[in-house]
Order: structure tokens, then sequence, then C-alpha cells
């Protein structure tokens, strides 16, 4: 069967995993058209049971396209985070957080993590107190940043404080008002030259 005719019939449903055995095909198929075939599989959800043994040998090639087309099928990704592009592990990462606790992402893609707590108001509170206990110091007020942001998460309000505004709280040294920021929004606030002026600019641009 040539290409062509097999893409045709795995998009038309002709040839599904319970009718076919894809081994089959691939063992005929010439060398040149594999990476096409295996396309055509990922694509159509077909052949799943291969995926692995592909995953396993795509993550140390420069095959990002074979890569990308596993993440967009949320396939693999325990064996994606371990490619050797960093592009795809910041992806598996941004899809399931939970592979930021791997050790080799927790040392060697702090870049990665820093970037996915830095974005949320809500940081994933056990990946934050890992990160701030094994970073490697090289983050400057970028740990500053989070640091508050874990601090603040510990604090339980008073009455009084819960009656305070943000800018209110950052004058009282108070870590409370970086709750409804992100960490972008803290680091930007705390290294700017009048952070009560892009406190309050936050405050007006989530307005409107």
């Amino acid at each position: 069967m040539d290409i062509e005719e097999f893409e045709h019939q795995v998009v038309t449903g002709e040839i599904t995993d319970s009718n076919t055995d894809f081994k089959y095909y691939f063992e005929e198929a010439e060398d040149d058209d594999i990476r096409t075939m295996q396309r055509i599989c990922i694509e159509n959800n077909v052949y799943k049971k291969a995926y692995r043994d592909w995953a396993e040998e795509f993550v140390f090639t420069d095959d990002l396209d074979m890569q990308y087309l596993l993440l967009d099928a949320d396939q693999c990704l325990d064996i994606l985070i371990c490619s050797n592009k960093d592009q795809v592990r910041r992806e598996v990462v941004e899809k399931d957080i939970e592979y930021a606790f791997e050790d080799h992402v927790m040392e060697y893609d702090q870049d990665i993590i820093i970037e996915a707590l830095m974005n949320e108001i809500e940081p994933h509170s056990e990946l934050l107190d890992a990160f701030l206990e094994c970073h490697d110091g090289t983050w400057g007020l970028t740990l500053q940043a989070l640091e508050l942001k874990q601090k603040a998460r510990s604090i339980v309000p008073t009455t009084i404080e819960k009656t305070m505004t943000p800018l209110q709280l950052f004058e009282a040294g108070n870590p409370l008002w970086t709750t409804n920021f992100t960490g972008h929004q803290v680091y930007n606030i705390i290294t700017a030259s009048s952070p009560q002026d892009v406190l309050l600019a936050e405050l007006d641009e989530r307005k409107r």
C-alpha cells in the first residue's frame, strides 16, 4: 500500500486499531515513508501502542515536528520531559506542572520553573517551596518576588489587614500586598524607581 492510500484509509477509518495490524504496514514500508506514517498515526490517534517507542526515539533527535505531534496529542509526556530540546520540556511543564519536579528539570531547567511560577497569581505551592529551597542563587530580585508570594501564602489576614488596600499593605511592609499579583507584576513593582506608582498602575489596568 502506498503512503497516500495508507493515509486515506486511516483518515476515513477504513483501517483502525481494532481491524488492522499496523506493525505489518510499518515492516513493509520504505524507510523514507516511516516518519510520514508515524505522523499519520499520531494525527489520527491510531497505533497508540507504538507511541512510547517512537517518543523514546524522537526525544534524542532534532525532530521537533514529531515531538510536538505527541505533545499536541497529550501523549508520552513522561518521556518528552527528557527531550534534548528545552522548548519541548517547557511545553510539557506547561501542560502538567508536576513534571517540574523531575530532578533534571529542577537542576537544569530552573528558567522553566521560574516562568511557571512567575506567571501565576497563585503559584503551585509545593513547587514554589521546592524551588526556593534548591535554586542556584542566580535569580536576583526574581527570588525576592517569589519569596514575597510565599510569605503572603502563609499569612492569615487579620480583620484590619482584610480592610487594607494593596498600597497600604505595601507601605506597611506586609507581604499580603502581593496576593492579587503575579510574580512578574510583583517583580515589576519592587524593581521600579517608584514602586507605589507602578502598583497603582497595575491596579488601574485591572479595572479596565
